[in-house]
């Protein structure tokens, strides 16, 4: 019976092409490892110009494989959601661009495949998350839900040839075209039936948070539908529920001007809830009550709560609950940590904070190894 196995997200570090993603292993992952008393797996984040580099330089895709195997990280995991640089200065829409209506998304995520069937672990079963078919509602077409028939289809022919079994993990974000894991789940049943031992969902707990969607539901909507809940991405959201003060706002201006996208949802007295596309949206409500504020900004895991009335949403009862339906897949991911300042981070590096994180992911999994 497989083991919980449990990753790090690597696309906290910029890598844009297959050199810089090997020189993180050379520095900054192998300074997060030094930290931990115990194995991990790798979460591979491969922008589309590194899957390109890679595959047509063997050379250094073997170089990337030995080099994973010398510091003991199993691959399990990919990520190819964005397709470009995640570390840029604007991020936001362009997270979700191209859309699965394009075919440069579908052979982006092909390449990916490749890479990981080169990286993986013989006879162990391999993921790659990606996006929620595409930002707008209007991605949602035939033409989208064809190239997922033709990317599951490759899938199955490759396990059957060669034995490799990878699925696909489409991962909802808010107020993109599937707000919440539950009406994607539900799109997926109606719209792949035939293609869900290929396909499935990346539940994002940081995500789910910020919409409050309750993670009995999305877990009792899964099984009822046959969805497989692919992995879980370990992850906090920011909330609070004590009135703003003259700090907390000076830290949320700096979150305003940050490259990603931070959804908001208010849930004010009586029940009655906002939500906003991004937080220069919600500063113009700033002076509206609220019993409970989330916003989509992945913070640190180990951490619960910060100075200035900041906390950090729960994940371990999501986790414990996707465990005990057979979830066996887990990735930490908190790709804002470079750019989180102030109160957030504190004074901690990256790599010290990268390093808790996995700790804390793995004592409440009650790992005994690393999952392989």
């Amino acid at each position: 019976m497989l083991k919980y196995r449990l990753a790090l997200c690597s696309n906290v570090f910029p890598s844009s092409t297959a050199s810089e993603a090997l020189d993180n292993l050379d520095g900054p992952v192998e300074k997060v490892l030094k930290d931990l008393s115990f194995n991990i797996g790798y979460g591979v984040y491969l922008s589309h110009k590194a899957s390109q580099d890679f595959l047509q330089h063997r050379d250094l895709l073997e170089e990337y494989k030995d080099k994973l195997s010398s510091l003991n990280l199993a691959i399990f995991t990919a990520n190819a959601f964005p397709m470009s640089d995640f570390h840029e200065s604007r991020v936001k829409e362009k997270a979700f661009l191209p859309d699965w209506r394009s075919d440069e998304r579908l052979f982006y995520t092909q390449s990916v495949a490749r890479c990981l069937a080169f990286l993986g672990q013989e006879e162990q079963p391999l993921s790659i998350s990606t996006c929620p078919i595409g930002y707008s509602s209007e991605s949602v077409c035939n033409k989208s839900v064809e190239n997922l028939k033709i990317i599951a289809q490759e899938f199955r022919d490759l396990e059957q040839s060669k034995k490799i079994r990878i699925r696909l993990a489409l991962e909802s974000e808010p107020f993109s075209a599937f707000n919440s894991t539950v009406s994607l789940i539900r799109f997926l049943a109606k719209s792949l039936p035939n293609d869900l031992d290929y396909i499935g969902v990346c539940w994002d707990l940081c995500h789910s948070a910020v919409i409050g969607e309750r993670y009995e539901e999305v877990l009792d909507v899964a099984k009822q539908h046959g969805v497989s809940i692919v992995k879980v991405q370990i992850s906090s959201a920011l909330k609070r529920n004590s009135p703003w003060c003259e700090h907390s706002i000076a830290d949320l201006r700096v979150l305003e001007n940050g490259a990603y996208f931070h959804q908001t949802w208010c849930e004010e007295a009586g029940g009655f809830v906002r939500s906003y596309r991004d937080l220069d949206e919600y500063m113009l409500d700033i002076k509206e009550p609220f019993e409970e504020w989330r916003t989509h900004c992945h913070v640190p895991i180990c951490n619960q709560s910060y100075s200035n009335g900041w906390l950090a949403t729960s994940w371990k009862e999501a986790v414990s609950a996707a465990r005990e339906m057979g979830v066996v897949d887990f990735e930490v991911e908190t790709y804002t940590l470079p750019s989180l300042k102030g109160v957030f981070r504190g004074d901690r590096g990256v790599e010290e904070t990268l390093a808790l994180e996995m700790e804390a992911a793995f004592s409440y999994l009650e790992l005994d190894t690393q999952g392989a």
